[in-house]
């Protein structure tokens, strides 16, 4: 990931006093895509697929609702958007294969 590493994300996950939830709810801000005409944060619709598999990975379960939040630039925000549902349905496939 461009803007950040895994050991950058994931500790807002695991920190100390952490408990696993029984759901986790991420803010999906789409306008992080280099192609977002207002943000400056260069993300690639990739890097939000790793984002995803990384915190469906981490947390072990599929307990994760992702909601559009932001973005300006619809192909973009379209293509990011996919991907993350991609991943989700890849994990909950994996899982349910064992």
């Amino acid at each position: 990931l461009p803007a950040f590493s895994r050991n950058e994300m994931l500790p807002f996950i695991s920190g100390e006093g952490w408990e696993e939830p029984d759901l986790v709810i991420v803010s999906a801000g789409y306008d992080a895509l280099a192609v977002d005409p207002l943000a400056q944060v260069e993300l690639d619709p990739e890097d939000f697929a790793t984002m995803t598999r990384e915190i469906l990975t981490h947390l072990g379960h599929g307990r994760v609702v992702f909601g559009l939040e932001g973005g300006y630039h619809l192909d973009g925000i379209s293509e990011a958007f996919a991907m993350t549902v991609d991943e989700c349905i890849k994990f909950v496939r994996e899982k349910e294969l064992g």
